[in-house]
């Protein structure tokens, strides 16, 4: 019986020891919870994870739901990114915090209320990490995440920027004589910048943030454009602040947009929608919505205004072109009569002039003949031009031989090369050649144009060589015509223009003052028009080579 009551006391003093000693164990860690939570120290993302959850589970949650489901995920928490795990351990809480809510006490904390007390409770403006954030004041968690953000920023344009445009972006920081190191230094070390506003306030202390990192930002943006210019620069902020979006979804869009106002503005237009107030959201639109009224009715006003000219433009259109019809019945019929007299005035009376006055007589009436040639061209090539303007050009194609038609331009030119003492020879390198579709009268004047210009631009005793070839390649058939000289060539830098409209060559105007500029720029046109094209080869004071190829059938 005393042995059984022995064993019965050694066994209650043995139970008292081990809950006293539990219990001091307890208390212990409590203390020094207490004791360093009054430390200026931190502790890690993970520290607080599990500080936190220690605590709700002793306080606020029961022991068998979430605390069983975060200690089973524990292991996969620890595989996690540290923006995985955030994001996961905000989604445990967030499920406590909920079922808390719906639980019915009358001492029940508010969702405010309960962050407050765990922020108290865990020092969780001591902690590292994203986590962390949810239970921090507005103004410290405001801190947290301009922090964050330009860390974000920091990173980036380390990698991104040269070491001299990095260096003058983060000299902001020199000014409350924070320790940048320029190489090796992944993040800024913010709570040495906080040391400097320790004796503020959160509210304070947050001004003084958004202060320096409003500068960074601002500073960043400006060397960024110098050092890689202005899109890659923006394109900079725009991925900084979507990879900072993604860190902090759990933290609310809301609060996330806030970080918004230390962008410099200008940049991230769209997403600072978020950030106006509904009233200021208001008014821009309704100001936005009477500037564009307005300029809709300056818009309307020249609409009209534009009306009444293109109509006036019409009228003159029609004028334009009867007056053009007026000139071309009225000039171009004398001008045929003038040339057809000096040739018969040349051919028949000439040989019956006395001769100690047939030069001055064949002057002259060489003279009426070029003029009046030269003035019937001008008219033909001008009447085009402008029906090309209209958009009245069209080509009438026929199948043909171009062979044929070179052959006839060649025949009448003939006479006018003879005249300047010029060798115009034709040489077709085929008995045989495929047929074309052509207009013929656009591709007579197009050889007609090159051998006037080839005849005028070479001296006397000179020669034009005109050929013809027929090549194929890919089963396409082209025949190609080419019209050489031995002129006066045309300058490199001139070839360019030659083909644009009323341009001529200054060796071309000093050669020939009469002309219009206007010949090549048809002969290109009526040749692209048969879906061919023209290139030309030239050589100063030595001759020009036009090559036309065109499309057989």
């Amino acid at each position: 019986m005393i042995d059984k009551f022995v064993i019965e006391l050694n066994t209650f003093y043995t139970s008292g020891f081990v809950l006293f000693v539990g219990a001091a164990v307890f208390f212990g860690l409590r203390l020094a919870v207490l004791f360093f939570r009054h430390l200026n120290l931190r502790y890690s993302a993970l520290g607080f994870e599990r500080a936190l959850f220690t605590y709700v589970i002793s306080n606020v949650s029961n022991k068998k739901g979430p605390w069983r489901e975060y200690k089973e995920l524990q292991k996969t928490l620890d595989r996690l990114s540290p923006t995985q795990r955030d994001q996961e351990a905000a989604s445990i809480y967030f499920q406590i915090e909920d079922n808390y809510l719906l639980q019915k006490s009358r001492h029940k904390l508010s969702r405010e209320g309960l962050r407050t007390k765990i922020f108290k409770a865990c020092s969780a403006q001591k902690a590292d990490g994203v986590f962390a954030m949810i239970f921090l004041p507005q103004h410290l968690q405001m801190l947290r995440l301009y922090e964050h953000f330009v860390d974000i920023l920091f990173v980036k344009s380390k990698l991104l920027l040269s070491a001299e445009s990095f260096k003058k972006t983060i000299s902001v920081f020199s000014q409350i004589n924070y320790p940048v190191k320029f190489s090796g230094e992944e993040s800024l070390k913010w709570r040495i910048i906080e040391k400097t506003f320790s004796d503020r306030d959160y509210e304070h202390q947050f001004e003084e943030i958004k202060k320096i990192s409003t500068q960074f930002t601002a500073k960043l943006l400006q060397y960024s454009i110098e050092d890689i210019g202005t899109d890659r620069a923006e394109n900079l902020f725009r991925e900084a602040y979507q990879d900072f979006k993604q860190r902090h979804l759990f933290i609310g869009a809301d609060t996330i947009a806030q970080v918004l106002h230390i962008i410099p503005e200008g940049i991230l237009s769209i997403e600072r929608i978020s950030i106006l107030p509904k009233a200021d959201l208001e008014e821009a639109v309704r100001s936005r919505t009477q500037e564009l009224e307005s300029a809709l009715g300056k818009v309307e006003e020249q609409r009209k205004l534009l009306d009444r000219a293109l109509a006036d433009l019409q009228r003159n259109d029609v004028l334009k072109t009867e007056f053009i019809d007026v000139i071309s019945h009225q000039f171009r019929t004398p001008l045929s009569v003038i040339r057809w007299h000096s040739e018969l005035l040349e051919d028949n009376v000439m040989p019956y002039m006395p001769s100690d006055k047939a030069d001055d007589i064949k002057e002259s009436i060489k003279a009426l003949y070029t003029k009046s040639v030269f003035l019937i061209d001008l008219l033909e090539d001008l009447f085009d031009v402008l029906a090309l303007e209209k958009e009245s050009f069209l080509l009438n194609k026929q199948p043909c031989q171009l062979w044929e038609i070179i052959t006839d331009v060649c025949n009448e030119m003939q006479k006018d090369a003879v005249k300047r003492s010029i060798k115009l020879s034709f040489d077709k390198t085929s008995p045989i050649f495929s047929e074309a579709l052509l207009d013929k009268e656009k591709i007579a004047r197009t050889v007609r144009i090159l051998l006037r210009n080839a005849i005028q631009y070479t001296p006397e005793n000179g020669s034009v060589k005109v050929n013809i070839i027929e090549t194929a390649s890919d089963g396409v058939k082209t025949i190609a015509c080419s019209i050489e000289d031995t002129g006066i060539g045309i300058p490199a830098e001139e070839i360019p223009n030659l083909f644009s409209r009323f341009h001529r060559a200054a060796n071309a105007v000093r050669q020939v003052p009469d002309g219009a500029g206007v010949g090549l720029y048809l002969v290109k046109k009526f040749v692209e028009g048969h879906g061919g094209k023209v290139e030309v080869f030239s050589e100063l004071n030595k001759g020009t080579k036009f090559v036309i190829s065109l499309p057989a059938v």
